[in-house]
C-alpha cells in the first residue's frame, strides 16, 4: 500500500542525512508500534514477538536454538516443508536425534491420533 512506501521511503531518506543509529534512535516509538499492535492481538506482551524477514528465516533460528541431544526424537508430518525436513536431518545428522515422519490422514494433513501415539510411545526417546 503507497501509506507503507510513503513511510519506508522518508525513513530511508532521513536515515541517509541523519545516519542510521540516530534515525533508530529518533523513531524509536514508530519502530515499537508493529510488537504493540500485534502483542495485543495475540494477548501478550511486546518483548514476546519478533519480526523478521521472513517466515522462513524466523523458523530457521527457532528450530535452532533447540538443544537435541543423541536419541531425542524430532516429530514431523511426512507432508512437511522440504526446507524444514532438511532442517531436521542435518540437526539429526549432528546431534545423534531421529527423525520420524508422522502419518498424514486422507486430506493430507497430520493425523494428530498417529501424533498422540506416536509421542506416547515410551519405548524411544524423548521428544523435543
Amino acid at each position: 500500500p503507497k501509506p507503507v512506501l510513503d513511510a519506508q521511503l522518508e525513513y530511508l531518506e532521513r536515515e541517509a542525512v541523519a545516519g542510521g543509529y540516530e534515525t533508530v534512535e529518533e523513531r524509536a516509538e514508530d519502530l515499537q508500534r508493529p510488537y504493540i499492535a500485534i502483542a495485543a492481538l495475540l494477548n501478550c506482551d511486546p518483548s514476546e514477538i519478533a519480526i523478521g524477514q521472513s517466515a522462513t528465516s524466523m523458523w530457521q533460528a527457532a528450530f535452532g536454538c533447540f538443544d537435541f541431544r543423541p536419541g531425542d526424537r524430532i516429530l514431523t508430518a511426512r507432508a512437511e516443508y522440504a526446507s524444514n525436513a532438511i532442517a531436521y536431518l542435518q540437526a539429526a545428522e549432528r546431534t545423534g536425534a531421529v527423525v520420524e515422519f508422522v502419518p498424514c490422514d486422507e486430506r493430507g494433513q497430520l493425523d494428530a491420533l498417529e501424533l498422540e501415539r506416536t509421542i506416547a510411545d515410551e519405548t524411544k526417546g524423548p521428544v523435543r
